[in-house]
């Protein structure tokens, strides 16, 4: 019982520090986002206001109970994996929080996604800026990426699962127990797993997976 119950802890900062993570750009002007958004060249004063905004949102954050792993999260989430970046101070690699390495791999795709560069050269160009980002996770997003490519997402009950899917979230059982977490495929071991544990106590009716598209159903 622990394992799962510090999962969903750290899912739950992760996913809090996403929804705020850009709560520090409240001290921006709406003409320098805007520029911000369309990769336009900010000037000098401009470019060091954007890059306040992680502080700013530690700032608001850290004081208030319960939040103050997510304020880190925050204010880490323009810091490189090599060190470099912002804040200044001698925290790097796999020091820096999992969620501010997240964020940093996240909002800068998500960035040159909005300027029109397609998925792939968007990857190439983060993974060919190494030293920016955790590889781990570019990987990682490389591969989701490529597998949305092969299969077709959808939700399904769970006498439908079938070998070859793939799980696009957790599958947590009612009384809290972790069973099958996201990304796990489907195989004979993980169906007699739940077909078992479903016996005596509850799933949910409906899961969300990635079925190979030669046999979708």
């Amino acid at each position: 019982m622990t394992k799962p119950n510090i999962y969903m802890k750290q899912t739950w900062e992760i996913e809090t520090a996403a929804l705020l993570s850009q709560i520090g750009c409240v001290v921006i002007p709406g003409t320098v986002l805007k520029k911000i958004c369309f990769g336009e060249k900010l000037e000098t004063d401009e470019l060091r206001l954007y890059k306040m905004h992680p502080m700013v949102g530690y700032d608001l954050l850290s004081h208030i109970p319960r939040m103050d792993k997510i304020a880190q999260i925050i204010h880490y989430q323009e810091k490189h994996f090599d060190g470099t970046g912002i804040p200044l101070d001698d925290v790097k690699g796999k020091e820096l929080p999992l969620g501010a390495r997240l964020l940093k791999v996240v909002i800068d795709y998500d960035t040159l996604e909005t300027r029109g560069v397609s998925t792939q050269d968007a990857i190439e160009k983060m993974k060919n800026n190494s030293g920016r980002y955790d590889p781990d996770i570019v990987n990682k997003l490389d591969k989701i990426f490529r597998v949305k490519e092969k299969y077709v997402a959808k939700k399904i009950s769970l006498t439908d699962l079938r070998h070859g899917m793939i799980l696009r979230e957790d599958i947590i059982a009612e009384d809290g127990v972790l069973l099958i977490s996201r990304g796990g495929e489907i195989n004979s071991i993980v169906l007699k797993r739940l077909f078992t544990y479903a016996r005596n106590s509850k799933i949910k009716e409906s899961i969300s997976v990635f079925i190979p598209r030669q046999v979708m159903i």
